[in-house]
């Protein structure tokens, strides 16, 4: 079955090692005391059927999961009960359960109940264990147990459940809904007196999740109850699933007391959460002879440190692939760095981790920067937790920079207003084709927790600005004989640069091509491409420039004399997407600040003259702003558009005046230039 929302966090740390060492010792099994779930007695007459949901191919009729833990065995167990209401529901017969080496699944059963009651359960050998990354070996302990269930059909019932055992806790976020209508949902934590745990919900409006807490002198045990729930409604423009989902959260001390001491509950902080990381990795992140000597070939050029950084963090960038395993699906350790240099490739705290012991080969001291990033949900920030975090990026200090306003856009400051002791730069060596000073959408304002040992602190970075992500269309068009002939100038800096970038060096020269078709198909007339050509510095520079030639075959819409050309030849992405929801559950959240200017100029064309152009528009609310203005000069009639997108975020209750405004926007690039035969 698929597994909309599944979300191993583990907080491993300065424990990590401790753990698996424990856990090559320990027969799980001799600890596990049965199955926690049990296939269940179920009133086929009694489940729903078509008329019920008529909108939907499957039906989640119980999903159920739960946490407990002794001091030698941590359990988590999934118990999950499907109805297929029509055909295209059997897709959910597959299942895939993802796990680790040093985990053991306890348990694992499932069967498929047909429509006349007939039970058909799963063969134990038709479960099948798969490495999730096998082309990456630095991620082969990252496996799962897949299995089909047996015959499916419309109607049958799928049922299964399991339990997975390790020696160090792990901390789920475990989601109430699935991307079908689920009925009963419920989540237990069964823990040790002795274990403090903190927790924080969030449901959809409407939905309370009942509470059931039992505290007893041995044992903390609570349960949380949702029922009848809707599909997670995906629309477009919403920043995280988590934002629009019921999913509960818990969290409890470091695993260092919990190893060599009592735990209880608050003891984390951002600030002892950072301190923790640092102290571990800069025992860790030891420059080896081989790290050294790729730095001194890297630095032998350059004159001071901003030059080294720079250096040192463009060879990354331009060498090493990003492998997209985030922190839930992997471990907070990354690999040892000499094995990220030898592999080139690694995730988010591998490239980090080697960038920091790279800078460190060249008396450059740098640090590790946990955070969440925008995807995954809003930050909370009184809910000190390992388990918020999904992304690692760096932090150096802003002493070793010879400009400071160059890196503005990344910098974070300390309570000094005299000295630059604790201010630094945010660096993201994942981020590969965004120049050092500039980051992506995704972490732009995010809260962060900065591991600079006593410094080691919350921190916020800075918001994104519209000026930051600008994109300069200047388009000119012309007739000649049958056909009219244009160019393009694409300016773009920021996010739009970086996208662009990633396209180009993810691409070959036919793929381009076809990605500079499809641009230009989003305008409203059929283009022939001639010619194209980029310039930029480098993939990592902060813009870039695309020019391009085409012809248009055939005539603009003509009717008796008059000729008519169309005020703008595309339309806005966002705000087509605004116009086409016909209401909103959501906020509205728009993927970053930015500013688009278009100026198109027409040559008018030879025996005509001009009859018309549109008047001058002006819009604007608290979230945007568009100018549209045309006028003639000489032979030449040239249209300039303005549209800004200040902040992203719009309350959904703001949805109906932003959809006026968004078809009053798709309204003014309907108009059109009339002209008349001379």
């Amino acid at each position: 079955m698929k597994r909309f929302l599944f979300l191993f966090s583990i907080f491993i740390f300065a424990c990590l090692n401790c753990a698996s060492r424990v856990a090559d010792k320990i027969d799980f099994k001799q600890y596990y005391r049965g199955p926690i779930f049990t296939f269940s007695d179920i009133d086929l007459e009694k489940t729903p059927t078509k008329d019920d949901y008529p909108n939907t191919d499957v039906v989640c009729l119980l999903r159920e999961g739960e946490f407990r833990m002794n001091m030698m065995l941590s359990t988590f167990s999934e118990h999950i009960i499907v109805k297929i209401i029509e055909e295209s529901g059997k897709k959910y017969a597959d299942v895939k359960i993802p796990f680790y080496e040093d985990w053991e699944i306890l348990e694992l059963r499932a069967r498929t109940i047909k429509p006349n009651g007939d039970v058909v359960e799963l063969n134990q050998e038709n479960i099948f264990e798969v490495s999730n990354f096998e082309e990456y070996v630095l991620y082969a302990d990252k496996k799962a147990k897949v299995f089909a269930f047996p015959a499916v059909g419309t109607g049958c019932i799928l049922e299964y459940y399991y339990t997975l055992g390790y020696a160090a806790p792990y901390v789920p976020i475990w989601s109430f809904q699935d991307e079908m209508p689920v009925i009963s949902a419920r989540f237990v934590y069964d823990v040790p007196r002795n274990v403090g745990f903190k927790y924080i919900t969030s449901s959809i409006p409407g939905y309370t999740i009942e509470k059931d807490i039992l505290d007893t002198p041995f044992k903390n045990k609570a349960r949380f109850i949702l029922k009848n729930l809707p599909a997670i409604n995906e629309e477009p423009l919403v920043s995280s699933i988590f934002d629009i989902s019921s999913w509960i959260l818990m969290t409890w001390a470091s695993l260092e007391t919990y190893f060599w001491g009592e735990i209880s509950s608050g003891q984390e902080s951002w600030t002892s959460i950072g301190q923790e990381y640092h102290r571990v990795l800069d025992s860790l992140l030891v420059p080896s002879e081989e790290i050294k000597e790729k730095v001194n070939e890297l630095i032998v050029d350059c004159q001071n440190d901003e030059e080294k950084i720079k250096a040192i963090y463009k060879y990354i960038q331009n060498n090493f692939r990003y492998v997209a395993i985030s922190i839930e699906g992997h471990r907070f350790m990354p690999n040892e760095p000499d094995k990220v240099l030898k592999n080139l490739y690694g995730d988010c705290k591998d490239l980090a981790s080697l960038l920091i012991t790279m800078l460190k080969a060249a008396d450059i001291t740098s640090y590790p920067v946990l955070i969440k990033t925008k995807d995954a949900g809003g930050f909370i920030v009184n809910f000190p937790a390992h388990n918020q975090i999904n992304h690692v990026m760096i932090a150096i200090p802003l002493k070793y920079f010879e400009d400071d306003a160059a890196f503005q856009k990344v910098a974070i400051y300390g309570d000094d207003d005299f000295t630059s002791s604790d201010d630094y730069i945010i660096a993201d060596p994942t981020a590969v084709t965004f120049p050092l000073g500039a980051l992506h959408s995704k972490v732009y304002g995010q809260h962060a927790v900065l591991c600079a040992g006593n410094d080691s602190r919350l921190v916020q970075l800075p918001k994104d600005k519209y000026s930051n992500n600008a994109s300069m269309c200047n388009i000119k068009i012309s007739k000649q004989q049958d056909s009219y002939h244009g160019t393009i100038h694409l300016h773009l800096h920021g996010e739009r640069a970086a996208r662009l970038k990633y396209a180009i060096r993810n691409s070959n020269q036919e793929e381009i091509q076809e990605f500079i078709l499809e641009y230009l198909n989003g305008y409203p007339f059929k283009t022939h491409l001639d010619t194209f050509k980029f310039i930029y510095d480098d993939l990592s520079d902060s813009e870039i420039i695309l020019t391009i030639d085409f012809t248009k075959h055939g005539s603009f819409q003509k009717s008796g004399d008059q000729l008519f050309i169309p005020v703008m030849l595309n339309s806005i992405k966002e705000f087509k997407e605004v116009h086409a929801c016909h209401d909103r559950q959501n906020n509205i959240e728009f993927p970053f600040p930015c500013l688009f200017n278009h100026k198109v100029r027409i040559v008018i064309p030879e025996g005509y003259k001009l009859n018309s152009l549109p008047g001058r528009e002006s819009l604007q609310n608290e979230w945007c702003e568009y100018t549209l203005l045309a006028f003639a000069s000489g032979d030449t009639i040239t249209i300039n558009r303005n549209v800004i997108i200040k902040k992203c975020l719009v309350p959904k209750e703001k949805f109906p005046e932003l959809k006026q405004f968004a078809a009053r926007v798709l309204d003014s690039n309907q108009k059109i230039i009339v002209f008349t035969e001379k």
